[in-house]
């Protein structure tokens, strides 16, 4: 059986659908509660991939307005990194660099994938 990871872009498994779509961008990703509490997809981290997905305009938008120079953004305590994903596949042209942070080898792991 094929492992599939989270990425963006490009189906990590054959016929695999995207998780979500966001401005554009497929989105896929798989939980791995057996790596701790980091490993799942919180109800909270799920309702703001879903802002980003319905409001992409809007929060591209604002964004814009912070700097004309490209952003540098942090994300501390990611588990396995799918907000951090989400803002990829949303404003990846606005991005200078993306840095995802936890403490757990198994959190590592994940965001790695």
């Amino acid at each position: 059986m094929t492992e599939c990871i989270q990425t963006i872009s490009e189906s990590p498994c054959e016929g695999e659908e995207p998780f979500l779509t966001i401005h554009g961008v497929p989105v896929y990703f798989d939980e791995d509660w057996q790596a701790g509490i980091g490993g799942g997809l919180w109800s909270t981290g799920l309702a703001l991939a879903k802002y980003f997905q319905s409001s992409a305009m809007d929060v591209r938008r604002s964004l814009r307005r912070l700097s004309s120079k490209k952003l540098s953004v942090l994300e501390l305590g990611s588990g396995n990194g799918f907000l951090s994903m989400c803002f990829l596949a949303l404003a990846r042209d606005l991005i200078g660099e993306l840095a995802i942070t936890d403490t757990g080898d198994d959190h590592l792991k994940l965001m790695q994938n």
